[in-house]
């Protein structure tokens, strides 16, 4: 799991000094072994914009993984349709479901008693809500159970304690284990400064690179120079989706900064959203994964 918080001062701007290293065609025929498909449920509430920069920035992750110098302008795939081309075009498949919050509504009113009595934890209506449908008589139409599930919530995720002011939230949460990850769009639409269409989508394009980083198996290294642990291990370079930010403010700064910064950098790689160390560490853990 995870919420984001900012690093501290820049190490390394992503695109400059190291060259991002080029992944082997065994490993992009891994990563499609281990994901053959993509399961996108999408809460009610979820504006298509933000479900369609969602689906691009799990695109963006993934071809930062497969091909660090592939130069796919995705931000101008617009709509569910375009970018399910995109995924098959790498033999991934991609499928879209709607009725999330009737289906999570209809299975925790079974357990709504003996679950998490006094609060409301969306986080664990979550986990458990995965961790039952695949347990469920025609479970594959929310969640799959050999490739990757992502759902959109138009709510936050998190625990809303009756005893406390302010809820304690997570922007987005991962399970490599499990093989899922849940977005919140919640507060990038009720930010404090209104966003434009276009910001709230670029910070959601952002969130879910994020997430998509950490089930990638990023970060794990070992450096305390380049990284820093809260709610997870993550990196503090400048300009990296893998770093932290504690709250929406921070969230919404660095996603708009970083996509300033890839404009000026002209390059258009889909390397340019991860810093060389964090795509050296995804070359590093393929090599661990296929060695003999």
């Amino acid at each position: 799991m995870s919420n984001m918080h900012h690093g501290p001062k820049d190490t390394l701007t992503p695109g400059s000094t190291l060259t991002p290293p080029t992944l082997s065609s065994l490993y992009c025929e891994t990563l499609r072994t281990l994901v053959p498909e993509i399961l996108v449920s999408v809460e009610d509430g979820v504006p298509s914009h933000l479900a369609d920069a969602a689906l691009i920035g799990l695109k963006e992750a993934f071809d930062a993984a497969i091909d660090p110098r592939s130069k796919l302008d995705l931000p101008k795939a617009r709509g569910f349709d375009e970018v399910t081309s995109l995924f098959e075009a790498q033999n991934v498949s991609l499928r879209k479901t709607t009725g999330l919050s009737q289906r999570i509504e209809e299975m925790l009113s079974k357990k709504r008693g003996e679950f998490h009595p006094g609060s409301s934890n969306r986080m664990l209506d979550v986990l458990f809500f995965h961790d039952t449908e695949l347990k469920e008589a025609g479970a594959e139409r929310f969640c799959s159970p050999t490739g990757l599930n992502l759902f959109l919530f138009s709510q936050d995720i998190g625990m809303l304690d009756p005893d406390t002011v302010e809820p304690d939230y997570f922007h987005g949460l991962t399970s490599s284990d499990d093989r899922f990850i849940a977005v919140s769009v919640f507060r990038p639409l009720h930010a404090e400064t209104p966003l434009t269409e276009e910001e709230a989508s670029t910070v959601v394009r952002y969130l879910t690179r994020h997430e998509v980083g950490h089930m990638l198996g990023l970060v794990r290294r070992n450096d305390p120079v380049t990284t820093e642990f809260l709610h997870g291990t993550h990196c503090i370079t400048s300009g990296c989706t893998m770093r932290q930010s504690v709250n929406t403010e921070q969230l919404i700064r660095q996603s708009l900064e970083q996509e300033h910064t890839r404009a000026q950098l002209r390059t258009g790689r889909a390397s340019d959203h991860f810093c060389a160390h964090c795509l050296a560490e995804l070359e590093q853990r393929y090599h661990q994964a296929t060695a003999p």
